[in-house]
């Protein structure tokens, strides 16, 4: 028997399909989301180069913002001024008088290449964002989101050097509640970013609209672990980790009766913030199982709520194994690093089940 028939019909059949496939729009935001990305994962760097160089010591080490700076000290004669410059601040004067110009180097390395590489952020952030808006890849809300996003990141940097001049005026150290703006606020631009890209990702939508128990409780879930968040830099603010290195009590004690003095300040106490860190990562873990009781018959947002419980509950056992090996340098950055993977789960989950609504770019 002659194989032209079949033969004819597996042509047609490639042929159909390969119009069909011409005749699908491409998706226009592969680039965008791609650059987003990037961009993301700078904030992360961020993330991880501030709290190393929180826990050694070394923000107070350049005394000047100077945002156009690039280049560290060249030669011996301007490490020289720049050591002299420091010998001015509170931090040497009444903490670091004994270092030499070798320690002055080492803390000077890490505060150098959080800023370095803060700026090489926006200019990953700004050049790319040009680009897509001369050659239209970037228009309508699209642009006017990425627009508001760069000023975001902007008033990041602005902050970020109040932080510090808070810390060069009369006292060796940043103030606390500066120092958890800026954190708050490099954790809100991360996850903004991350919320425009995962609006551009084309998915299924959930089987079903959102209830309004999966709304309020999500954004209850994405409160309180914000809350947490800003707790946590008032614990490194304040070194509040070293006051307990029992978990999960604290010396002892469950309730802040046994803890806390009468009138203790929630935001100045170290015991009174060490506790509120605490108790906040615990009432997280009920929400996240409401959650994954919300979105049950969903696969897709069960999963990533599932998701977000693990990565909280490993965020939890990391802050108890910081806590009790009373905050060692890796372990508490791994930690704060952590915290990031968590918000950025509970976002994803957020879009992906609808109770956070997308960008509409059209």
């Amino acid at each position: 028997m002659s194989s032209r028939p079949a033969d004819a019909r597996v042509t047609l059949e490639s042929s159909a399909q390969a119009e069909i496939a011409s005749a699908s729009p491409a998706d226009p935001h592969v680039a965008v989301r791609r650059w987003l990305w990037l961009v993301y994962l700078f904030v992360l760097a961020m993330v991880v180069l501030g709290g190393i160089t929180r826990l050694t010591g070394s923000g107070l080490s350049m005394v000047a913002w100077e945002p156009h700076r690039i280049l560290p000290p060249i030669g011996e004669a301007a490490w020289e001024a720049e050591l002299a410059r420091y010998q001015a601040s509170p931090q040497f004067q009444l903490v670091n008088s004994w270092m030499t110009l070798a320690d002055f180097k080492r803390i000077f390395f890490w505060e150098y290449v959080h800023r370095l590489v803060g700026r090489l952020a926006g200019v990953v952030f700004l050049a790319p964002l040009v680009y897509f808006a001369l050659r239209r890849r970037l228009r309508g809300r699209l642009l006017g989101a990425t627009l508001v996003l760069f000023a975001f990141g902007a008033l990041q940097g602005l902050v970020g050097w109040l932080m510090v001049a808070s810390g060069l005026v009369d006292r060796p150290e940043v103030s606390h509640l500066r120092l958890a703006a800026h954190l708050v606020l490099a954790f809100g631009l991360g996850h903004a970013v991350l919320w425009l890209l995962l609006s551009l990702r084309p998915s299924i939508a959930p089987a079903r609209g959102p209830t309004a128990t999966l709304r309020w409780m999500t954004w209850l879930t994405l409160g309180v672990l914000i809350a947490q968040i800003a707790w946590g830099a008032f614990m490194a603010g304040t070194r509040a980790g070293l006051v307990a290195s029992t978990f999960p009590d604290m010396h002892g004690h469950y309730l802040p009766g046994g803890l806390l003095r009468e009138g203790a300040s929630l935001v100045h106490d170290p015991v009174a913030i060490h506790y509120v860190h605490r108790v906040l990562g615990f009432v997280l873990v009920p929400l996240l199982l409401g959650l994954i009781a919300c979105v049950w018959r969903e696969p897709r947002a069960r999963r990533s709520a599932i998701g977000a419980s693990v990565a909280l509950l490993a965020q939890i056992a990391l802050g108890a194994a910081t806590v009790i090996w009373l905050v060692p340098i890796s372990l508490a950055v791994l930690h704060q690093a952590f915290g990031f993977g968590v918000l950025s789960h509970v976002v994803a989950f957020a879009v992906r089940s609808g109770a956070l609504p997308r960008l509409r770019v059209g």
